[in-house]
């Protein structure tokens, strides 16, 4: 069973999805997709909890969207014209998550990696996600 955050997450990670396919910051935080996307995950769950904090982190991640980039340029070794836009979405949110500092970023990683497990492009980019995020958090002097 997922956790309420868990699944707060997952809602913000489509979000930022949608965002790299250009749909609109508002339709976006609307949020009104959210029922159709996540019907069953939110059916026995606290709904108006997962609702705010997806919320939460995803005003967070559009009105910082430009420092979360730069990050992810910063330390996005390879080529970022080449990275599935999945994998770049659970990287933002990653990001997202350590700048909102929420969290620590243990916590942050562990369940930037899970998420990247379930939705990532394949079943070894949680190698890449946890080497990213360990690379951001221990550059950035986040603790």
């Amino acid at each position: 069973m997922k956790f309420d955050k868990t699944i707060s997450r997952e809602i913000a990670l489509q979000g930022i999805y949608q965002d790299l396919f250009g749909i609109p910051c508002d339709e976006i935080i609307s949020m009104k997709w959210v029922d159709d996307v996540f019907k069953e995950e939110l059916e026995f769950r606290n709904k108006e909890f997962i609702m705010q904090y997806a919320k939460k982190i995803l005003d967070y991640y559009f009105s910082n969207k430009n420092k979360v980039e730069s990050m992810f340029k910063k330390f996005y070794a390879k080529n970022p014209d080449m990275i599935f836009i999945i994998d770049k979405s659970i990287l933002l949110l990653g990001l997202t998550m350590l700048i909102l500092g929420d969290n620590s970023p243990k916590i942050v990683i562990d369940e930037i990696v899970n998420i990247s497990k379930s939705y990532g492009s394949t079943n070894t980019v949680y190698k890449m996600v946890n080497k990213f995020m360990d690379l951001v958090v221990k550059n950035q002097n986040i603790s």
